[in-house]
């Protein structure tokens, strides 16, 4: 049951693996809104740089979702049960696996202009893969926040829509980013 809990999370955050080399900065936290094939999932995100924390409803109740690529790892944090998981190697967080989408290798990018969103004026994106098989992304991207407030990824056995609202700019607090001392580990 964790197993499948965990799988539909990695799923679902995926879809924030969009952005490196721009969320290096960023600082903020805000509401999380996504569509996963379909479904609506909602939550709260919180970035510090090369940190992020998403915050998500879940069968095993609040999953805490913690990327660390400054550490290479992910943790899964189920709240109501004081355990987490540990992903080595693995970051599961829009600061993974979104070098691929700079490089032109292995993208083509076409610039759409500017929109608003959610407040922040956005540099519209659409990438393509060259490799059909991996999908398509469309990104508005905020220069002021330093990082994308709108990605929606559609690919041949998923389509995700992520939006980010309610946007506080700021510092975060170092323990968000943290497991808490008293949560135990769950083996593999």
């Amino acid at each position: 049951m964790f197993q499948k809990a965990l799988s539909g999370l990695a799923a679902t955050i995926a879809a924030l693996m969009i952005w490196a080399a721009g969320a290096q900065a960023a600082e903020f936290s805000g509401k999380l809104f996504q569509s996963l094939d379909g479904r609506p999932i909602h939550g709260l995100v919180f970035v510090s740089g090369q940190k992020t924390r998403v915050e998500l409803l879940s069968k095993q109740g609040i999953t805490a979702t913690i990327s660390r690529a400054d550490l290479k790892l992910t943790w899964v944090l189920y709240l109501n049960h004081k355990v987490y998981r540990v992903l080595k190697g693995v970051v599961i967080g829009p600061l993974s696996g979104a070098a691929s989408v700079r490089d032109p290798l292995l993208v083509q990018r076409l610039d759409m202009g500017k929109e608003k969103v959610n407040g922040y004026l956005c540099d519209k994106v659409y990438y393509k893969y060259r490799d059909e098989k991996r999908g398509k992304i469309m990104e508005w991207f905020s220069p002021e926040l330093d990082y994308p407030v709108r990605i929606i990824y559609k690919g041949p056995d998923s389509a995700v829509a992520t939006e980010f609202s309610e946007i506080k700019v700021g510092p975060q607090k170092p323990e968000y980013f943290e497991v808490p001392k008293d949560f135990r580990k769950l083996p593999r």
